[in-house]
């Protein structure tokens, strides 16, 4: 069975239009993509995904088509699961772009979306034992490092630095050397009761996960400090951990400094919250 997909509002299977190759994202990385998990029938996180998506797309001038809301993308989500036979679990990818037209300069606001569906992986494993700094590209703060947009190739280079080095992970630094983000994922560890994260101001995304850790932390004792870092100090953290909206692991090696992995259980119940 073909891969149904929606497209502007139409379910479609396959995606390759014939002006295909006029898209902008395409073309010129003129747009923006989100992830989202759908677990036991549930779109996880979709106001917090929407929000950043339709911030991505006012920093890019790129407005809202109508009737592209929460509500419209749930209800597709939950139908594209039905349709490609995947029950209630997905990984969800929405795509959206500028419609065609320019060249560097557009001549529209408006957008074009995509909605696909792939299985769900299995549960990612608890720990990472590896993983590296990257050194070759720095991330710097703009008006939208902050979205997920189709200009990834820092983090698709990063990526490939981690495997050649047979790492597990790979951490991202801005152009002051400060830590801000993994290859794929938020970035924070835990010291003395405080759970630290790197500042948006590094250039890093603002994680949909993240957002939900920094949300729940002070109902389980925890404060949290969102500021500039440099490496040193996930060598002396009680816990280093990634997360993403698939999952929350812990890094055992750093640039092979082993971490501790304290058994904190304010930190557990908070994990436990949210997976």
């Amino acid at each position: 069975m073909s891969t149904k997909l929606i497209h502007n509002f139409s379910v479609t299977e396959g995606f390759l239009p014939n002006d295909f190759w006029q898209n902008r994202a395409f073309q010129y990385g003129d747009g923006l993509f989100e992830t989202i998990i759908m677990r036991d029938g549930t779109v996880r996180f979709l106001p917090d995904h929407f929000g950043r998506l339709a911030g991505g797309m006012a920093a890019l001038g790129i407005d809202v088509p109508e009737g592209f809301t929460p509500g419209y993308l749930r209800q597709a989500i939950e139908d594209l699961a039905l349709q490609n036979n995947l029950g209630g679990d997905a990984r969800v990818k929405i795509h959206v772009w500028r419609s065609p037209g320019g060249l560097y300069t557009p001549e529209s606001r408006n957008a074009e979306f995509l909605v696909s569906l792939t299985e769900l992986p299995q549960e990612p494993v608890p720990f990472k034992k590896k993983a590296i700094f990257y050194e070759d590209i720095r991330l710097s703060a703009s008006a939208v490092s902050r979205f997920k947009t189709t200009s990834a190739l820092p983090y698709v280079m990063a990526a490939l630095a981690r495997r050649h080095a047979g790492a597990d992970e790979v951490i991202l630094l801005d152009v002051y050397g400060h830590l801000a983000e993994c290859g794929a994922s938020s970035l924070l560890w835990l010291k003395d009761g405080t759970l630290y994260t790197p500042s948006v101001a590094t250039g890093c995304i603002e994680g949909v996960m993240l957002k939900q850790m920094i949300r729940l932390a002070p109902a389980h004792g925890l404060a949290v400090k969102q500021d500039l870092f440099f490496r040193e100090e996930l060598f002396a953290a009680d816990a280093v951990l990634c997360c993403n909206v698939a999952g929350i692991q812990f890094i055992k090696n750093v640039a092979g400094h082993d971490l501790r992995k304290e058994q904190i259980p304010e930190l557990h119940r908070l994990m436990e919250e949210l997976t």
